[in-house]
């Protein structure tokens, strides 16, 4: 079943606020806390709502450069762009790896120390 209006105001309101309580959400919408959570159930039921994830301040941490970089693969065929994106994803630099289309193949973002560390 297609999310409604009121299932994108909670989608939209959980991706900002992932710790929110079903009474919070509830008071946004207008609904009930118990009629909220079960639409919350049924959204991560059928997939639409499929984790909470935290954002870290990676300045915090250590982390104070952030770079994309542009990758051109030589090599097309599948074992090559397979080994490419278990490398990318291994690497826990690497925050997001985009296939692209275009001068390149791959955009990837980067967050390093600094730019000595990426």
């Amino acid at each position: 079943m297609p999310p409604d209006p009121t299932d994108y105001r909670i989608l939209a309101h959980l991706q900002a606020h992932g710790r929110a309580s079903a009474r919070a959400v509830a008071e946004i919408v207008n609904l009930s806390p118990r009629a909220t959570l079960a639409r919350i159930r049924a959204l991560e039921k059928h997939g639409h709502l499929r984790g909470y994830h935290a954002v870290l301040d990676r300045a915090l941490l250590g982390a104070h450069v952030a770079v994309f970089a542009e990758v051109a693969l030589k090599d097309q065929r599948p074992e090559a762009v397979r080994l490419f994106e278990r490398h990318a994803a291994a690497c826990p630099e690497v925050l997001a790896c985009h296939l692209v289309s275009g001068r390149f193949d791959y955009l990837l973002r980067f967050c390093c120390r600094d730019l000595a560390h990426y």
